[in-house]
């Protein structure tokens, strides 16, 4: 076990330095986060090693005894370093949910979020009231980019001071703080507005391009990208759990709303053609 724990953290560097390496890099890996909010920086980074294209992840446990799913015969684990549960670390393994498959009558599917283009002004017009967002005409992306400049706001001074601890021996060094800071500021708001843009599905080459992560290439090593992956992965997972409940609870019920709304809106427009035409 010691030995495959090395191999984990060996692996978590490797992967560390590969998402850095250029700006289509780690995109790259801020789609696959965008997929598992839930889990911790480190944690996507290993699942993004070994498993980029997964899309529900949980251990056994939550398979089998809350999903009543089995693992299929055959499937390799996810590893993941586990120094939470004890005064030990260890390691842990989940499984996607391609690798698993239904108990009859019992299996569950995961509650995976989507909503239609339809439903995109309700999710906006939602975030604006729960995180007091101004009103804007960009549609929803504009408020995933608010959100995201806004909680970056809250995060940078703190985030920052300990990022300035570790930047010795990276590329980040050779910078004065100010262009630290202004590196550290614009990718930090870029990343968690992409990794929205990409969950909400919304299409990222719309609004971000490779220019966006220009710096990323000076968070070269894992504890300074750590800093960057971190403050990401804690900023964007309230965001998207609560768009999740509303999409999941009330999004449907508002929808019919709407659309009864403007099917009465209709409805008497015809009416008052008609009337006019009697009239005349």
């Amino acid at each position: 076990m010691a030995n495959k724990l090395y191999v984990m953290e060996q692996l978590t560097e490797e992967v560390a330095k590969d998402v850095a390496a250029s700006p289509q890099e780690w995109m790259r890996f801020l789609n696959t986060a965008s997929r598992l909010y839930k889990y911790t920086f480190p944690e996507q980074l290993l699942i993004y090693a070994q498993r980029p294209e997964a899309t529900a992840v949980a251990s056994m446990e939550i398979w089998n005894q809350k999903m009543y799913r089995w693992i299929k015969k055959g499937s390799k684990g996810i590893a993941l370093i586990d120094n939470t549960s004890g005064p030990k670390t260890k390691l842990r393994y989940v499984f996607d949910v391609q690798d698993t498959y239904k108990v009859r009558n019992l299996g569950k599917d995961p509650q995976l979020w989507n909503f239609p283009v339809e439903g995109e002004h309700l999710v906006a017009d939602y975030l604006q009231e729960q995180l007091s967002l101004e009103d804007t005409e960009g549609g929803l992306a504009e408020s995933l980019h608010q959100a995201a400049k806004e909680s970056m706001q809250e995060w940078l001074p703190d985030a920052l001071e300990e990022l300035r601890l570790d930047v010795t021996g990276t590329f980040l060094e050779e910078l004065d703080e100010q262009n630290q800071e202004v590196e550290f500021r614009e990718l930090m708001t870029n990343s968690v507005w992409c990794v929205l843009l990409n969950r909400c599905g919304l299409d990222v080459q719309e609004y971000l391009d490779a220019e966006d992560f220009r710096h990323i290439t000076d968070f070269n090593q894992l504890k300074v990208l750590g800093h960057l992956g971190s403050a990401v992965n804690e900023i964007s997972r309230p965001v998207l759990m609560q768009i999740g409940r509303y999409v999941l609870n009330d999004l449907e019920n508002d929808l019919k709303t709407v659309a009864k709304e403007k099917e009465v809106a209709y409805n008497e427009f015809n009416t008052l053609i008609r009337e006019s035409n009697t009239d005349n």
